[in-house]
């Protein structure tokens, strides 16, 4: 008689890829993508916000400037004009008061600069939230087609 002696032995051979660490890596990724994400929009809100009140303070002050200004453009120089020519005011003051006209008038013209560059800020600042709301809003609908 043959002495034959049989030995089975079985392993299951199902491997598992063990994804653990690539889905955490990705995972923090998109974590860090968010992050970055809505510090930006936050900052850009804190830009708006503090250009919209510099365009208050710009608006307020030119528009109390118009009001002073009022009526006292032409007619004050011809007021003025006339009385140096009749001789109620000296030469040197009505040059003077001239010249103090001149420096109201380039205050203004440098008050209705800033108001109308603090309008520029304020939209531009607008506009790049706006734009950066939609390239997200284009990030997720292009997630949404892919899935």
């Amino acid at each position: 008689k043959d002495n034959l002696l049989t030995l089975s032995f079985s392993m299951p051979l199902n491997l598992r890829r063990n994804f653990d660490s690539a889905y955490l890596a990705a995972n923090q990724q998109v974590n860090v993508a968010e992050s970055n994400y809505l510090a930006a929009i936050r900052k850009q809100k804190y830009a708006i916000q503090a250009s919209r009140e510099s365009l208050n303070a710009f608006e307020n002050r030119y528009k109390r400037w118009q009001v002073l200004m009022q009526g006292r453009d032409k007619s004050f120089e011809d007021l003025l004009t006339k009385q140096w020519q009749l001789g109620d005011i000296s030469t040197t003051n009505y040059l003077l008061t001239l010249q103090q006209r001149t420096q109201g008038l380039l205050a203004g013209i440098q008050l209705e600069q800033n108001y109308k560059n603090a309008i520029i800020n304020y939209l531009t600042d607008t506009a790049l939230l706006f734009n950066q709301n939609n390239q997200n809003a284009a990030i997720n609908d292009s997630l949404e087609v892919s899935k």
